[in-house]
């Protein structure tokens, strides 16, 4: 499918194709896990997909806000539905 799926970057290489046909056809899940694990630093080789860095953002509190955790990254607060006490 051309569009409206994960290959965001429309990639199309041999190499990729090969190994992915390959993967998905193993069984044992270490072994897969393994060969997705490879199929994943040929993609970020090719820079098709990049490892994601986490940058630092500063956590400010105080006693007179109510700070409302993320769902999805527990620990940040969300500051849509964060408010002063």
């Amino acid at each position: 499918m051309p569009t409206n799926n994960a290959n965001w970057s429309q990639l199309n290489n041999a190499a990729v194709n090969n190994a992915m046909n390959k993967a998905e056809l193993i069984t044992d899940p270490t072994k897969a896990a393994q060969a997705w694990g490879a199929i994943d630093n040929q993609l970020v080789n090719l820079a098709a997909g990049l490892p994601e860095t986490f940058d630092n953002q500063s956590n400010i509190e105080a006693k007179n806000v109510r700070g409302i955790n993320d769902l999805w990254n527990v620990g940040t607060w969300d500051f849509a539905f964060s408010s002063l006490k």
